[in-house]
C-alpha cells in the first residue's frame, strides 16, 4: 500500500475481532518511510475517544520506531526503537504482550541491523473496537502515514512464547519468508493482507489476503494504492495456501 500524502489516506475496520483489551496482540509489516516525522501506520483503539489505544509509529527524533499505549488519564507508555533509515524498506514487528511487557523489533534493510527495545510500564487500555492501517483510529484523527506498507499481519497473540527479546533469527525469517514459513506464527495470525494487488478483502485473490474466520470489512477513506512489491522477498516466501487453517479471500 503505497500513500504518497500523509493526510486523509489511510483503511479502517470499523469491527476489528480484536479482544476490547488488546493484550496479548502482534503486528508485523515492511515499511518504507518518505519523510520521517511523527506517524502512526497501525493502530487499534477505542474510536469514541482519545487516550484508549495501542499505536505503531515512526518519529523523527532519532529516526525511530515507536510502539505506545494510551489508557484514559494516564500518560502515554512508549518503547523507541533508534536508527530506522528513510527511504528505505524496513521489517517491524510490534508486540503487546501485557499492561506491562511491550517489544519492538525492527530489520533496517539499508543497513543490516536489527534494533530492539522494551517497554514495561504499567498501562491497562479498554474499549477497542476499530483497527486502522496508515492511522491510528482515534476520535480526532492526525499524524496519518506517509509511505508504503506491505506484507502486513497481526495476531490475537504473543508471537514469542516466553515474552522475551524476539530472536534476530526469527524476524529474519519473517521478513524474507512470511509469517507463514513459521508454523506457529502463520496459524495464529487473524489477518493477512499483502497489498500487492488490492486494499480490502472485497474480492478472491489468492495468496494476497487471508483471515481465520469471517471475511472483515475495511474502508478505504483518500486514495491509498495498491503496491509496491517489497524487493527483499526470498523466492520461496510463504503464502497463505502455506497454512491449511486459513480460509483464503
Amino acid at each position: 500500500m503505497s500513500i504518497v500524502t500523509g493526510t486523509g489516506n489511510y483503511i479502517t475496520n470499523s469491527a476489528a475481532p480484536v479482544v476490547t483489551t488488546g493484550f496479548p496482540l502482534s503486528v508485523g509489516a515492511w515499511i518504507m518511510i518518505d519523510t520521517i516525522g511523527t506517524e502512526y501506520f497501525f493502530g487499534v483503539a477505542d474510536p469514541a475517544t482519545t487516550n484508549q489505544y495501542f499505536r505503531f509509529g515512526v518519529n523523527s527524533s532519532g529516526n525511530t520506531i515507536t510502539i505506545a499505549v494510551s489508557a484514559g488519564g494516564t500518560a502515554i507508555a512508549t518503547t523507541t526503537a533508534t536508527g530506522i533509515t528513510t527511504g528505505a524498506w524496513a521489517y517491524v514487528v510490534g508486540r503487546y504482550i501485557s499492561s506491562t511487557n511491550r517489544r519492538v523489533t525492527f530489520y533496517d534493510s539499508a543497513t543490516g541491523s536489527i534494533v530492539h527495545a522494551n517497554g514495561v510500564t504499567s498501562r491497562a487500555p479498554t474499549g477497542f473496537t476499530k483497527m486502522g492501517i496508515g492511522v491510528l483510529p482515534i476520535s480526532s484523527i492526525s499524524n496519518e502515514f506517509k509511505g508504503k506498507i506491505a506484507e502486513f499481519w497481526w495476531s490475537q497473540t504473543d508471537i514469542q512464547p516466553d515474552g522475551g527479546q524476539l530472536d534476530n533469527t526469527m524476524i529474519l525469517q519473517l521478513a524474507q519468508c512470511g509469517p507463514f514459513s513459521v508454523p506457529h506464527i502463520g496459524g495464529s495470525l487473524k489477518e493477512y493482507h499483502s497489498f500487492r494487488k488490492g486494499l480490502v478483502s472485497d474480492r478472491f485473490e489468492p495468496d494476497e489476503v487471508a483471515a481465520a474466520g469471517n471475511l472483515q470489512t475495511w474502508d478505504i477513506t483518500g486514495s491509498p494504492t495498491v503496491g509496491p512489491t517489497v524487493p527483499y522477498l526470498q523466492p520461496n516466501y510463504a503464502r497463505p495456501r502455506n497454512q491449511s487453517r486459513f480460509v483464503i479471500v
